[in-house]
């Protein structure tokens, strides 16, 4: 099964997946290797041991986490081994880098808690490196992830390597089952870097945000993606409360991409992210505070829905550089949505745009390119024509405002910003002009004109 449009997820996986690496694990004997680095305060310990169960011949990757635990400083672990086997989950409690140099090596085991516990209040700084990828399978305090995030102090996590969590089965005839792979709480930060991947299976997702006991909810954690690749069997970024920034990179979910809420901010200038449900999904929070999405590029795709779906209220930013597509490009099923658009929206199932009953405002400015019709609600709602004189003249037919037409059910016409548009066609529309140049002839210019700023005849 794929979506229309999309190859394969088997064959993207196979496409996208992590390098393999050897499974063989050297039991190798030695012992810690503790030397200064150039930060003060900062060592490094290598790993030496791929076993986590015979501890007498050091070192296993257990103890030299728990080694940089009790090393004030941001301190790094190296690997002389190529895999590494945790049978219980490993925390990391003070700032570290797992790996970055050396060869590849893989993680498997019980899943990282990554938190401060009796280190006091100092922030947490967690790099995982880019020969490194993590299988973990999570159990026990970490739950059904593979990385937990404790957000009660400022902890960042900053992904070079990947994060590709196992797939098991409780016996050898039971089914297989998998966990999703970063779980994030308060005020935590995940950072993933033009070389970091996520991949998921088995309908799991890529990060999860969870409420905790110092702030209630995902309020306060922050995912910031400046390249590489999420491309998660179940959702994206499932973090109602969280904030997104994306500059980069690629987000791809066989269900939604992005499942957000209300009151934070995301911002996407580049990259694609699509979901097989909805390219990104707000959901109502408590107090609803308006949201806004701030696209200036990039391209949100919902393959099966919308690439905007919203059941809050929500103020939309599509930039001349962005792109907005769907089955239906923006919908909304709640409380009134302000959208402006300069960049493009299409509805690949015929409606681009699909507003509610509340009161709706759509502002176009001369570069939006809508395709599919734009059907306003049940309330009272307005068209603008915007944008300032640096962004060009704009052309609009109000021949396609009417019942039967491309606009449908707006009440109220606006021109508003310092542009100028010219109106086409056949319209009997009442414009108020807050701003800028309207200009029509006899057949455009039909109904009654409120004259704030400039009107010109053709």
């Amino acid at each position: 099964m794929h979506f229309p449009g999309q190859a394969p997820l088997r064959a993207l996986q196979t496409r996208f997946s992590a390098p393999r690496h050897s499974v063989r694990s050297r039991l190798l004997a030695g012992t810690a290797m503790l030397a200064l680095s150039g930060v003060a305060h900062a060592a490094d310990f290598t790993v030496t041991n791929g076993g986590d169960l015979l501890t007498f011949t050091p070192t296993t990757y257990r103890q030299a986490v728990q080694a940089a635990n009790g090393s004030p400083g941001a301190d790094r672990i190296r690997f002389a081994v190529d895999r590494v086997l945790t049978s219980a989950s490993i925390d990391v409690t003070d700032s570290l880098t797992i790996g970055g140099t050396g060869a590849p090596v893989r993680i498997d085991g019980a899943g990282h808690f990554i938190r401060r516990t009796s280190s006091g209040f100092a922030a947490l700084d967690v790099t995982i490196g880019s020969n490194v990828t993590i299988g973990d399978f999570g159990s026990g305090i970490v739950g059904p992830t593979a990385i937990r995030l404790d957000g009660v102090v400022p902890t960042t996590l900053r992904l070079d390597g990947a994060i590709v969590p196992a797939r098991l089965r409780s016996s050898p005839s039971g089914s297989f089952s998998s966990v999703d792979a970063i779980t994030a709480s308060g005020q935590a930060t995940i950072n993933l870097s033009s070389t970091g991947l996520i991949q998921t299976q088995l309908g799991r997702s890529a990060i999860v945000g969870l409420p905790s006991p110092a702030f209630g909810s995902s309020v306060g954690t922050v995912v910031n993606i400046s390249g590489g690749m999420i491309r998660a069997d179940g959702r994206g970024i499932d973090a109602p409360g969280a904030s997104v920034n994306m500059t980069g990179g690629l987000i791809e979910a066989r269900d939604h991409a992005l499942v957000l809420g209300t009151g934070n901010s995301p911002s996407i200038t580049g990259g694609r992210i699509s979901g097989g449900g909805d390219g990104a999904r707000f959901v109502p929070l408590f107090p609803a505070f308006t949201t806004r999405v701030a696209m200036t590029g990039g391209t949100l795709e919902g393959v099966t829905g919308s690439g905007i779906s919203t059941a809050s209220v929500l103020d939309i930013s599509v930039g001349p550089g962005a792109t907005v597509t769907g089955r239906t490009g923006i919908s909304s099923s709640g409380p009134a949505v302000d959208a402006t658009i300069a960049g493009t929206v299409t509805g690949t199932g015929g409606t681009a745009i699909q507003f509610g009953a509340a009161n709706y405002t759509l502002t176009l400015r001369p570069t939006a390119v809508i395709t599919g019709n734009v059907l306003a609600g049940a309330g009272t709602d307005r068209l603008q024509l915007g944008g300032d004189s640096f962004n060009g003249q704009g052309v609009f037919d109000v021949g396609e405002i009417g019942p039967s037409g491309k606009f449908q059910r707006f009440e109220l016409f606006q021109k508003t910003g310092s542009s100028t548009w010219t109106l086409t066609g056949s319209g009997a529309q009442n414009w108020t002009i807050s701003g800028g140049t309207l200009q029509g002839d006899t057949q455009s210019l039909q109904g009654n004109i409120l004259n704030n700023s400039i009107l010109a005849f053709n």
